[in-house]
């Protein structure tokens, strides 16, 4: 009877965790959202479905992949230019001002835009297959290397 019973549990289990698998993928279209990875203690989510392997085509993952190590490698910078400018405004005080509030502003909003405009529309071009995306994707990339390359050049305001 005892092990009836634990099979039954087990069952029930099983049973519960196959229906939250189908609710998910009712709901986000069997694309469970896992990006960015966030510790199960967090009171936020993950907010968008992120998969190389599964979502992309075989002949197409090396080049996204690459996307995604070239987006990593971006908020690496954005993040060191941050700390850079906050060692500068404790080492200098007030005159590094102005570097440490636009590193604030590029760590801040050009982290998520460029997820968002370039990497993301790159990764869904490709699973999906569209050309519209490719075109936005080509401009938005150009854009921030623009944007990259006046911020690289550093014009002074005096």
């Amino acid at each position: 009877f005892r092990k009836r019973e634990e099979d039954l549990e087990r069952r029930e289990r099983q049973l519960r965790e196959e229906q939250k698998r189908l609710e998910d993928a009712r709901v986000y279209g069997d694309r469970v959202p896992n990006f960015p990875p966030i510790p199960a203690f967090f009171p936020c989510t993950p907010c968008v479905s992120h998969n190389i392997d599964f979502a992309i085509a075989p002949e197409h993952q090396l080049t996204v992949r690459r996307a995604f190590y070239h987006w990593q490698f971006t908020v690496f910078c954005y993040l060191f230019n941050f700390v850079v400018c906050f060692g500068m405004i404790c080492a200098l005080g007030t005159k590094a001002g102005s570097a440490f509030g636009l590193s604030l502003l590029y760590a801040g909003l050009f982290i998520p835009l460029s997820f968002l405009t370039w990497y993301r529309m790159l990764y869904n071009a490709v699973r999906l297959d569209s050309s519209m995306r490719y075109m936005l994707f080509f401009f938005m990339y150009g854009m921030q290397i623009f944007v990259s390359g006046i911020a690289a050049l550093g014009f002074n305001s005096g």
